[in-house]
């Protein structure tokens, strides 16, 4: 497979070649600034030495010149000094007219002798010149700093040395020689062409200087924006003549602290590095063209080749190409591996087409299974809601009996609660009759004799009227246990509207909740039965009630007999019970009020007789519904049964 330019760029084994021509790049990069760093130091090192060297021998033959010179002046002063008269032609000998250009003597009175013989301006006096100063200062011989003459305009050095006879001092010799000789001298100093040599004093005013111009200038004029101090180091500065290299020697044995100067040219010192690191990088260079070319064509025989033919395969694989033969597999190296796993996902490759041929078949008959289940529904949908139709019809009926049935009910609790008052009326209407006879039993008591039979028969009525009382006060039980009962059909009302609520509520969940129907017919029968068996107790105790009320009516017959015959009797005794006729009127009153009451109280039970039978039919329309809507809940189940049944089935 043939790659792109731009996909031999991205490739793996191009990234590879590139991180190991990175890789050997670095390490001879690496090893060349080591021995760069090696050579350097070497470098530095022998520039030290030769520097330090070279300085040596220049400054030895300074100090052999400028020592050469001083003693022939101090010769010269020694011989001063045993002549009485000295004068110029003193000085004409050879071995000083060689030597120096001029030689002289300056005395303490202010006279001078200088040969060759010139003319001084007028006033000139020895004594005030920086040579003649210095040696007296010295008390020994002495060197000035070069300066230029005044005669002939030259730089030149004074040697100097005191003259004394027995201890005074008579004057200064000196001699001058021009700075032409010692430059020649320091440009006979051997730095292999690529430096000079120079003079500074201590204070670094330069002395000598292969450039005269730069005679009395200071290190700082000649390497600007450079700090050079006066050091037996080397130093790295930049000057008028670019990069250098300065160190300085000292001048031993001279009467002056000058220093001897060496400047060479920095680049042409480490030339030699230049060639090395050139050498080096041109090494690196081909290391790392022949690794690039070696690995280049190792990865492309060993590694892209083969991983080529394995990526084409899997290219094939990966478009649908499952026949397609996975080249490597024989091998047993990390390429057999990548083959050997192209294989098994070309394997899994087919057996992931088997496996979803089979769930597309699955798949076309979850589809027709869900038709099938969608058609269901839709049924289901249909006549459940037939269903829940009647189920909401036998609600409502089921309601408004429950609603009739505890009016019916609070009625009932009305009446029987008018029944209790007027039987409490009754009694007590009953008390003041029995107290209206105690009140003629007591009058009639003063004709013992002619109402004895009175007696009899007014003990006879209280012993009626006492039966009565019992009577009536079975009757006021006899209602408040009818009181009891209906309490009892108010609760079943209650219930019976509670279930009626919660009918309603199933009836709204009936889709998943059919088996509470069931329940709720169940308990509204259960109501049911309890209410008939109230009624049955209801209409047992009207019966009861009815049977005392004629035990009570006959027992008020027999008073009214009772009476009857008192008053038969009364007519006869009329004379003597006079003052007992309104006693007896009050009682004939208390007694009708008795019956009245009685009559009241038989049209209450009659009305609470009505009452229970309406709450038995009542009752009996609830079962009904309930049995309807039992009805109904089963066949809702059974319906219920067939869909999920269908749905299994699809």
């Amino acid at each position: 497979m043939s790659l792109s330019p731009s996909q031999a760029r991205k490739s793996v084994f191009a990234k590879i070649l590139l991180a190991a021509a990175a890789v050997i790049l670095i390490i001879f990069s690496g090893f060349a600034v080591f021995n760069d760093t090696l050579q350097r130091q070497a470098k530095t090192e022998e520039v030290q030495e030769y520097l330090t060297g070279v300085g040596r021998a220049v400054a030895q033959s300074m100090e052999n010149w400028f020592d050469g010179r001083i003693m022939l002046v101090a010769a010269t002063a020694e011989r001063l000094a045993s002549e009485e008269t000295p004068t110029a032609a003193f000085f004409d000998i050879p071995v000083l007219t060689r030597e120096f250009s001029a030689s002289y003597l300056g005395t303490a009175d202010g006279s001078f002798h200088i040969w060759p013989v010139v003319n001084l301006p007028d006033g000139y006096d020895p004594r005030q010149r920086p040579w003649y100063k210095d040696a007296v200062a010295a008390g020994s011989p002495t060197l000035t700093n070069p300066y230029q003459d005044a005669t002939s305009g030259d730089y030149v050095v004074t040697a100097a040395a005191p003259v004394r006879q027995g201890g005074d001092l008579i004057g200064v010799a000196g001699a001058d020689f021009t700075i032409t000789s010692m430059v020649e001298t320091l440009k006979t100093v051997d730095l292999q062409g690529i430096g000079y040599a120079f003079v500074v004093d201590e204070n670094g005013k330069i002395l000598l200087h292969p450039d005269e111009a730069m005679v009395s200038k200071t290190l700082a004029e000649l390497f600007p924006g450079e700090t050079v101090t006066i050091s037996s180091e080397a130093q790295y500065v930049e000057g008028l003549e670019g990069a250098r290299i300065v160190k300085f020697a000292s001048i031993e044995g001279l009467p002056v602290s000058w220093q001897i100067g060496m400047s060479i040219d920095r680049n042409a010192a480490f030339s030699s590095l230049g060639d090395f690191r050139m050498s080096a990088a041109v090494a690196t260079i081909i290391a790392v063209g022949l690794m690039f070319a070696t690995l280049g064509y190792l990865f492309r025989t060993l590694l892209a080749r083969p991983l080529a033919d394995v990526t084409n395969s899997m290219t094939c694989i990966s478009e649908g190409n499952l026949e397609t033969d996975v080249p490597g597999l024989q091998r047993e190296d990390e390429i057999g591996a990548i083959a050997k796993a192209v294989e098994v996902f070309r394997t899994n490759a087919e057996s992931q087409r088997v496996l979803e041929a089979k769930q597309q078949a699955e798949q076309e008959a979850k589809t027709r299974r869900a038709e099938i289940v969608d058609s269901l529904l839709a049924e289901f949908n249909t006549e459940i809601s037939s269903v829940l139709e009647t189920v909401s019809d036998a609600t409502d009926k089921l309601e408004a009996t429950a609603r009739e049935l505890a009016e019916t009910s609070e009625k009932g609790s009305t009446d029987s609660a008018n029944a209790a008052q007027i039987t409490d009326e009754t009694a007590s209407n009953v008390r003041s009759v029995a107290a209206a006879s105690e009140e003629l039993t007591s009058s009639i008591a003063e004709i013992a004799r002619r109402v004895e039979e009175s007696a009899r028969i007014s003990n006879q009525a209280a012993a009626e009227a006492m039966q009565t009382d019992q009577t009536v006060q079975s009757l006021v039980a006899t209602t408040d246990r009818i009181s009891e009962i209906v309490g009892l059909i108010n609760d079943i009302a209650a219930q019976t509207n509670l279930l009626a609520l919660n009918a309603t509520i199933e009836a709204a969940r009936a889709g998943e909740a059919g088996k509470g129907f069931a329940v709720v017919a169940s308990e509204v029968k259960s109501l049911a039965t309890q209410t008939a068996k109230a009624t049955e107790d209801i209409a047992q105790q009207i019966q009861e009630m009815q049977a005392v009320s004629n035990h009570a009516a006959e027992a008020i017959k027999s008073i009214g007999k009772v009476i009857g015959e008192m008053s038969e009797i009364s007519g006869e005794i009329s004379a003597s019970v006079d003052q007992q006729s309104q006693a007896t009127n009050e009682i004939s009153r208390n007694v009708n009020e008795v019956s009245d009451g009685a009559t009241v109280i038989s049209e209450t039970m009659t009305k609470v007789s009505m009452g229970a039978q309406s709450t038995g039919r009542n009752a009996t329309d609830v079962l009904s519904t309930a049995e309807a809507l039992s009805s109904e809940s089963d066949n809702l189940r059974a319906k219920v049964e067939r869909f999920f049944n269908g749905i299994r089935a699809a």
